[in-house]
């Protein structure tokens, strides 16, 4: 398997390197420590990227050009077995009785634990532009996209440097598979966790994007935007190549549409930029179908339907040294509203209905283009279908860019 992944890559990379019009390559750094015992302390890269752009005529030249862009990315760190469905039948903890969540025959039904969680993901699109933005007076009016995604992706029993028997998710200390885990095993709520752990699961996806807006000034912009996407991860299309069971069997269709007005945009005497401001909002739809979700397309709270409304205040301050050294800060609200049925629930019996609300905040920094830090931050006041209090959440990473 891992021989045939890397000849794929290797036959994709050779030809884009050969005729390469630009390649992006970055890497990032943040606050989360992969494996047992803390592996890497927080410092240790724990992503990188790699993205290859070519540029060429498709269908002559009235039409705008053609691109085709390969993304290859793997990243390491810690992942959480979901406790809050059972692994046999993916029925929710949230929608039983206390006597039902404590029967014998259901509590042990519901597995934790963490596991150290390799990933990798190969990313293939063709777009093609039509038209001319009629706000802009240039550019595309709509781009149309027909992309391929690969995922492969292991779950393994801890850190495989720093060996930990107090962290076992999948094995015993004496070496043996701990139930529900171990060669041959069919889990309907998590099969990115059955049989060897190892989940390759693929994509097809169409999609349009919609540009009526115009761009003025450092991060802002006036007028709409719109995308509309239609995602299959059938389980014909190589979702089946695992020892044991299908790993994907979806279907997504997701729809986008946002508008930004600027309030005021200032320069320097140079002309670069001094301040601006705009006002955005955005809502969104999404819903997940088929009985196979893979852990990556999974909805919050596994719930079918998303309809997300978000307002936010943009802030960029002024560039200093040269035209890609700035900041910015942008402060939102979210509201998320999440129904229907459960994934990967086999009887599909479960239905339910939440809202999910936030204050979000973004500090970002660049510098020269090629070294950029995030820290966001949020302040969730409503939880939806869990009966907690609200909470604060924060993070920050550190990203490095090389452009060729």
């Amino acid at each position: 398997m891992k021989k045939l992944l890397t000849t794929i890559i290797l036959v994709c990379l050779l030809p884009l390197l050969v005729f390469a019009d630009s390649f992006t390559f970055s890497t990032s750094i943040n606050g989360v420590s992969g494996g047992a015992n803390g592996f890497g302390k927080g410092l240790f890269p724990l992503g990188t990227s790699y993205s290859h752009a070519k540029s060429f005529s498709l269908l002559g030249e009235k039409f705008p050009a053609s691109t085709f862009n390969i993304s290859i990315d793997f990243g390491f760190g810690d992942n959480w077995i979901p406790d809050a469905y059972t692994y046999d039948g993916g029925i929710p903890y949230w929608s039983m009785t206390v006597n039902e969540r404590w029967s014998p025959e259901i509590a042990s039904s519901f597995v934790s634990g963490r596991y150290f969680n390799p990933r990798g993901n190969l990313y293939l699109y063709l777009q093609q532009g039509f038209g001319t933005n009629p706000v802009a007076k240039g550019g595309n009016l709509v781009d149309i996209r027909l992309a391929f995604n690969t995922k492969y992706s292991l779950a393994l029993e801890g850190n495989p440097f720093l060996k930990d028997v107090n962290y076992l998710s999948f094995v015993n200390p004496d070496g043996t598979p701990k139930a529900p885990f171990g060669p041959g095993t069919t889990l309907p709520s998590i099969p990115w966790l059955q049989d060897n752990r190892i989940a390759v699961n693929n994509n097809l996806a169409l999609s349009t994007y919609w540009n009526l807006n115009k761009w003025t000034g450092t991060d802002a912009y006036d007028g709409a935007y719109a995308e509309l996407t239609l995602e299959y991860g059938p389980s014909w299309l190589a979702n089946t190549i695992t020892p044991k069971g299908t790993i994907s069997n979806y279907w997504k269709a997701y729809a986008y549409l946002e508008e930004k007005l600027t309030l005021f945009s200032t320069r320097q005497e140079n002309g670069m930029n001094w301040a601006t401001m705009y006002v955005g909002h955005s809502n969104s739809y999404s819903y997940v179908g088929g009985d196979v979700v893979p852990e990556n397309k999974i909805p919050g709270d596994r719930l079918r339907n998303t309809f997300s409304d978000r307002i936010w205040l943009h802030f960029a301050g002024p560039h200093f040294i040269a035209g890609d050294c700035y900041t910015y800060i942008e402060l939102g609200i979210s509201n998320t509203v999440y129904w229907g049925n459960v994934v990967n629930e086999v009887s599909q019996k479960t239905k339910s209905i939440e809202l999910q609300s936030s204050l979000n905040g973004l500090f970002h920094l660049r510098l020269f283009g090629f070294i950029r830090f995030d820290y966001s931050f949020g302040y969730v006041f409503n939880r939806g279908l869990y009966a907690a209090g609200p909470y604060w959440w924060q993070a920050a990473e550190v990203s490095f860019y090389v452009t060729v």
